[in-house]
């Protein structure tokens, strides 16, 4: 039997592009936090296969960057933007988060959706803070636990969510501020891995074929399974936050 799925082997098998929390809409409302208009710079840390890229340099205007650890995603990355026809404002590199190939202060805006909760995160935000211009924003839409969670969720997020390492509400905040941030401000929630939002930016076409691949392949039934049993025995223990600072 082949091993477990990996994240892009799940969203390139599904033709899904999107897996954060809050869907496209929480994109959004991040953007906002972080003062994105056009003219911008944007580094969209852990890019995936380029969907936030795409909705930012046409929603506002702004020039985007997308860094991702993963060579398919950045393919598939690179064949979104030119469906979206941005690929002339979308600039894809793949490389790593905790070491980036950019110049200290490159960027007006620096945002990570579901991806530094993944990361060793005192080392990434210091190199979030290193790319970003004084007076520019960092934004994270991650993961987070609503109170402290039992040790056996945490174990359980960790071995069944490949590697997803959540902070509490107020961690995130403290992370923040301790990476020499100002006007810290936060917005939480409860974690819904199946709300409207994330279906409407899903799409129709992807869910079908979700539903038939479910019936069909018994690796993504295992993967869906694991996933949403995590979710589900600790339901009260499970939230998603947006955190945005500015670098002095």
């Amino acid at each position: 039997m082949r091993g477990e799925l990996t994240v892009e082997e799940y969203m390139a098998g599904l033709g899904v592009d999107m897996l954060h929390a809050g869907g496209m809409k929480r994109t959004e409302d991040l953007a906002e936090m972080c003062r994105v208009s056009r003219g911008k710079s944007v580094l969209d840390v852990g890019c995936g296969y380029g969907k936030t890229a795409s909705f930012l340099v046409k929603k506002y205007g702004c020039e985007v960057f997308g860094l991702d650890i993963s060579r398919r995603m950045i393919e598939g990355a690179r064949k979104k933007v030119m469906e979206e026809h941005v690929r002339d404002i979308v600039h894809l590199l793949l490389g790593n988060a905790e070491s980036m190939p950019f110049k200290d202060e490159s960027f007006d805006v620096v945002i990570s959706e579901g991806t530094t909760v993944f990361l060793e995160k005192e080392k990434a935000l210091k190199e979030y803070v290193r790319v970003t211009k004084h007076g520019g924003y960092i934004c994270l839409n991650e993961l987070s636990w609503r109170k402290e969670p039992p040790r056996r969720a945490v174990e359980r997020a960790f071995n069944d969510l490949q590697g997803v390492q959540p902070l509490k509400c107020e961690e995130w905040i403290k992370l923040l501020v301790d990476s020499g941030l100002e006007d810290v401000e936060s917005r939480t929630y409860r974690y819904k891995s199946f709300s409207w939002d994330v279906i409407r930016s899903i799409g129709l076409h992807a869910l079908v074929k979700v539903g038939v691949k479910h019936l069909i392949d018994s690796r993504i039934r295992r993967w869906i399974s694991r996933q949403e049993a995590v979710f589900h025995n600790y339901s009260e223990y499970w939230g998603y936050g947006l955190y945005s600072g500015r670098k002095p």
